[in-house]
């Protein structure tokens, strides 16, 4: 079996839960035989290569929903969600 995983944009840049959910998997998998390959969000990605793709972080279901109908693969979501309101609200305020 082949899998896709497929991460934000911006997982390189900025290291988040979801980059090492991501990593830990892709890890994983392969261990079990799986051949798992990391890609962005905004990458080309060569569907007709993999038999699933695997996406992570539901922040930005645009990216998602482009690949799914795009690639018409099945697919599975590891939903790690960040709810960030209470962060906007005090965002002005130092952190200390």
């Amino acid at each position: 079996m082949k899998a896709a995983l497929i991460g934000r944009t911006s997982m390189n840049k900025v290291k988040g839960g979801d980059s090492i959910q991501l990593i830990n998997t892709a890890t994983e998998l392969t261990s079990a035989g799986v051949k798992a390959d990391v890609y962005l969000a905004s990458e080309k990605i060569p569907y007709e290569q993999y038999d699933i793709l695997h996406f992570f972080n539901l922040i930005r279901p645009a990216d998602h929903l482009y690949h799914i109908s795009k690639s018409r693969k099945p697919y599975v979501i590891s939903t790690i969600y960040l709810d960030y309101s209470l962060f906007d609200r005090h965002r002005e305020k130092k952190l200390h």
